[in-house]
Parts: structure tokens; C-alpha cells; sequence
């Protein structure tokens, strides 16, 4: 055997340091772990946090209320309390419930769901208390939401799922940031009759490039949040 190896206690031999003279180091990056934190959950007028016992009665009246309970998931149906709370959690990803960080009141709902890991893409999902919607804070909530999925998951996009009566709500994005991959024609029945469902995506690059920092990209959020109030 040679005298720079040995048999360790499993048997294999054991290679002395000097069986590495000459060898360089494997490149790779070096990383600092005190820089490398938990993507950030607080923006300027928002937080996002788990879902909670103290929160169930909110969000199932956020889902079932009669003015904008037909634009969530349940799209307008009205499942029992208990039943809602039993599958609040099916086919999700992660979500959490958006509150105000002066009140702690919670206003909203963010959610990914149906997520396919091994294809690198989930579904996107947010509600909104109806005297949110639209404004900024809302929209700071969900690019808050999509920030932390794409920190935290290998996900390269995000699709959206917007009825057609949806769709004005989503203007500011369509032919910007969200692009329209595709659209089920009649898709969704509603008040009598059958809607299209845009397919909207919102790709990761493309959303990452959109601003040189989340701080930054949040502050544009602020400046509309203080224009429509």
C-alpha cells in the first residue's frame, strides 16, 4: 500500500494531505453567510405572514363575500366553514395572509398553488379586502409574495388564471410584465354565462430584471400607493 494511504475504520483507505500536493481546489462560489438571509416577507405597508387559527374567519369571508367573493378561487360558491378550512391547503404551494403593518388588520390572501417543480412552474393567486383592491398596497403585497417564490423556490414562472370579467383588473400588467400565453374559450360560467380564461404568465427573469433591487421596485409600489390614496 502506498505509505500516503492508510484503511480507516470503514476500510477504505484514508488519503494523507500530502496525497493532495500539486491539486487544485474545485472552483466554485464562496459565499459570506452572514449576507445570505430569508427573502424579505415587510414591505414599506405590508407584511406577509403564516396562516393562523386567528385568521380562518377573515379569509372565508374574504373568499364567500357577495362583492368580490365570484373573482377567488371559489368563484362564487359558498362551501360550509369547515369544509373551506379543510381544504385551504390542497394543491398550495405556499401562501400567506397580507396585513397592515401599522394595524396587524389583515387585508388580502397571496397564494401559489398547483406547482409543478420538476417543469419549473406554479399558478399565482391573490384576493383583496374590496376597499384594497387596485391600489397600491394590494399591489405591493403581491410583488412582495412573488419575490419571496422565486427566492425561495426553483420556479422560472408564474401563470395566472383570469376570467375574462378579470381581466380589466389586470391592465396594468398585460403586454408589460404579464404575458398572455394562451386563452379557453368559454371557459368559465358565470352569471348566466360562459367567459374566456386568459392565461397570463409572469417569467421570472423578466420579473427579476424589471428593477435593480427589491427595495427599489418597492418604492415605485410606495409612489402609486401614495397616488391613489
Amino acid at each position: 500500500m502506498n505509505e500516503e494511504s492508510r484503511l480507516g475504520a470503514d476500510g477504505l483507505p484514508e488519503v494523507t494531505p500530502d496525497g493532495f500536493e500539486g491539486r487544485e481546489a474545485l472552483p466554485g462560489p464562496v459565499w459570506d453567510a452572514k449576507n445570505l438571509r430569508a427573502a424579505p416577507r415587510t414591505g414599506r405597508w405590508v407584511s406577509l405572514v403564516p396562516i393562523a387559527p386567528q385568521y380562518m374567519e377573515f379569509l372565508y369571508q374574504l373568499a364567500t363575500n357577495e362583492e368580490n367573493g365570484h373573482r377567488w378561487l371559489l368563484a362564487g360558491t359558498v362551501p360550509p366553514a369547515e369544509l373551506f378550512q379543510q381544504n385551504l391547503w390542497k394543491g398550495v404551494l405556499t401562501q400567506f395572509v397580507v396585513v397592515v403593518r401599522s394595524s396587524s388588520a389583515p387585508i388580502g390572501v397571496v397564494v401559489a398553488y398547483n406547482a409543478e417543480l420538476n417543469h419549473g412552474f406554479g399558478y399565482l393567486g391573490a384576493d383583496f379586502a374590496p376597499n384594497v383592491q387596485g391600489i397600491g398596497i394590494a399591489i405591493e403585497a403581491v410583488e412582495l409574495f412573488v419575490d419571496y417564490v422565486f427566492a425561495t423556490y426553483n420556479l422560472r414562472k408564474l401563470y395566472l388564471e383570469v376570467p375574462e370579467y378579470n381581466l380589466g383588473s389586470m391592465a396594468y400588467g398585460v403586454g408589460g410584465i404579464l404575458n398572455e400565453e394562451g386563452v379557453l374559450r368559454g371557459h368559465t360560467y358565470y352569471r348566466g354565462r360562459y367567459w374566456d380564461r386568459h392565461l397570463l404568465a409572469l417569467y421570472r427573469d423578466e420579473f427579476l430584471s424589471s428593477r435593480q433591487t427589491p427595495q427599489a421596485r418597492r418604492r415605485s409600489f410606495s409612489q402609486r400607493q401614495h397616488r391613489d390614496t
